[in-house]
């Protein structure tokens, strides 16, 4: 039976949506990736702790999300961008949020890649997932959880999910009660599964109607020695536990289990006798071991992922402050009728609705936390990258578990979200230091925050990943780790000068830029001013107007992270 479930348990990275997002916005600026790079991307950024791919299949198999949401599409190993994609990747690229949005998407707890995503998730048919049957052309998987939260108080229950994820489809198989057609595909078994000879002994034995051939069956089973999960193991404890209604979880102890069957061995033959259509319940008892063992920890990591709520003990505890969204707009968009087609974007662009809903709920004021790591720490990050990218001084091993023991990050954010993070906020500590006024930490770093000001996500939606602002001027803040300068080139020339150009439109102040990287060789430096000073026009119709605004108002500064080290404060000068 297929199961509904997003991306893949080949990529069970604690964070699904960063590398996803990561991907998607190569596939976006380059329009096409070959299979090969992807992995690369995905290894070298901390998502892929291996260098090349355990099996031919691992790249498709990461894809699957974006294929699925029609954002990219693939021949063979090449991978383009869709017309889907391309508005998906304007609106989270090159969208620049104004403070109504900001504070809306800070009401619900999202960021705008994170909006987007959900937005796309709501327009994915299940149909689209090769294997599926859809129970309708129109179905949205999404339009139905949306409607749970809204109808729900404050909890979705783990049984809700089983339900959801498993009476999304209907079988492929057909389903016959003939025991002697005991195929893997049968019992949907991709491949043969240890101990399948005693699972056939178990089954024949049922359909057999021959009590002592069963006691015989589980004596066998009782003196295996499995391993932990064993497919064939689990199907017996789900087939006894749920059929006499006892707790699984009690029983998840052999000896325990294997005690209560001995003592009840009776009323154990008598309700496995009750069941109908016997084949058809263990079909749905293999699924049920699927989710629990597999598919739900992947679903679980990308609704969270996209902030629906936090799971304690498998239960969902809602977005409060979401929920009040859906509430809001749950009459014109009917998530109820569990169909695609719903929009939650264009609330975003509402500007009329966003002022209604933030009056009739308005943010409180946080107070500022302070910043949890100091300048010295930043500085020890950025270096321990530098060791690690440039002078390949410390291992990867050795890079991930400082991240993971010093600074108490999960890696699989990526090391691309983890540099933009620590150098921005180097930069803040710096300024600070000499600056009595300045903007505080979340209104200068562009990177998405939790609530204790830890980095979750790289920055998007059109703006530089810091501006800190300071009296009469803005330090813009821009962090690569690309190592290739036609690379760096080709993706941070036009999108630099047009975040410095939008904040220098915002503040009409004067902008300072810093760009840093791991690399920078001196022709790229050139190359760049020259760009800058002589051919705006050439890459963009307000040419004229940032190449004024550049030559009056922003200063440009090119430094490594070595320089940054080397130097600290004076790359401000």
């Amino acid at each position: 039976m297929p199961i509904f479930r997003l991306g893949d348990t080949s990529a069970r990275t604690k964070n699904q949506l960063n590398p996803n997002l990561m991907i998607f916005e190569k596939i976006y600026s380059e329009n096409e990736l070959n299979s090969k790079d992807i992995y690369n991307f995905l290894y070298n950024d901390g998502y892929k702790r291996k260098p090349i791919p355990s099996k031919i299949t691992d790249v498709d198999l990461f894809m699957k999300t974006l294929k699925r949401l029609d954002l990219v599409k693939n021949n063979g190993n090449i991978y383009n961008i869709t017309n889907i994609g391309t508005n998906f990747g304007d609106s989270v690229f090159k969208f620049n949020l104004d403070s109504n949005q900001k504070d809306f998407l800070k009401f619900i707890g999202f960021d705008l890649s994170s909006y987007a995503f959900l937005n796309a998730f709501l327009n994915m048919s299940i149909s689209k997932a090769a294997g599926f049957i859809e129970l309708e052309a129109d179905y949205s998987p999404f339009s139905s959880l949306l409607n749970q939260i809204i109808t729900s108080k404050d909890i979705i229950s783990y049984e809700w999910f089983k339900n959801w994820m498993m009476t999304s489809t209907k079988s492929n198989n057909k389903i016959t009660n003939n025991y002697k057609n005991l195929t893997l595909n049968k019992y949907s078994f991709r491949k043969k599964p240890t101990n399948f000879i005693l699972f056939k002994e178990l089954i024949d034995s049922i359909y057999s109607k021959n009590i002592n051939q069963f006691i015989m069956v589980i004596n066998k089973f009782s003196k295996t020695n499995f391993k932990s999960r064993d497919k064939i193991y689990e199907i017996l404890r789900y087939l006894i536990c749920k059929s006499c209604n006892l707790k699984m979880s009690y029983y998840n102890k052999k000896n325990l289990f294997f005690k209560y069957i001995n003592s009840n061995i009776n009323t154990v033959w008598q309700n496995i006798n009750l069941i109908n259509n016997f084949d058809e319940y263990i079909l749905m008892i293999i699924d049920e071991i699927t989710i629990d063992n597999e598919y739900f920890d992947i679903n679980k990591r990308w609704i969270e992922d996209l902030n629906l709520g936090t799971f304690v003990n498998k239960n969902l505890h809602i977005n409060k402050n979401l929920q009040i969204f859906l509430l809001e707009i749950n009459k014109k968009e009917n998530f109820s009728d569990n169909k695609i087609g719903k929009d939650i974007f264009k609330y975003l662009l509402d500007k009329e609705f966003l002022i209604s809903f933030l009056n009739n709920n308005p943010i409180l004021k946080e107070k500022e936390n302070n910043s949890p790591y100091e300048l010295e720490k930043c500085l020890e990050v950025i270096n321990k990258y530098n060791d690690y990218i440039v002078n390949k001084t410390i291992n990867r091993e050795s890079f991930e578990n400082f991240i993971i023991n010093d600074l108490n990050i999960d890696p699989t954010i990526g090391f691309p979200t983890i540099i933009e993070y620590f150098t921005s906020l180097f930069i803040w500590h710096l300024l600070k230091k000499n600056n009595k006024i300045i903007s505080d930490i979340k209104n200068s770093l562009n990177t998405a925050l939790d609530s204790d000001l830890k980095p979750i996500r790289f920055a998007t939606g059109g703006q530089p990943d810091a501006q800190i602002i300071l009296e009469n001027k803005i330090y813009t803040v821009e962090t690569t780790t690309l190592v290739n300068s036609k690379e760096m080139f080709k993706n941070e020339t036009l999108s630099i000068l047009e975040h410095g150009y939008l904040i220098w439109d915002k503040y009409q102040k004067d902008i300072e830029v810093l760009l840093f990287s791991p690399f920078m060789d001196e022709n790229f430096k050139n190359l760049l001013n020259s760009i800058y000073n002589t051919e705006l026009e050439k890459t963009k119709n307000e040419g004229n107007i940032y190449k004024i605004i550049y030559r009056n108002y922003m200063d440009l500064k090119l430094k490594t992270f070595e320089e940054l080290i080397k130097f600290k404060h004076q790359v401000l000068l």
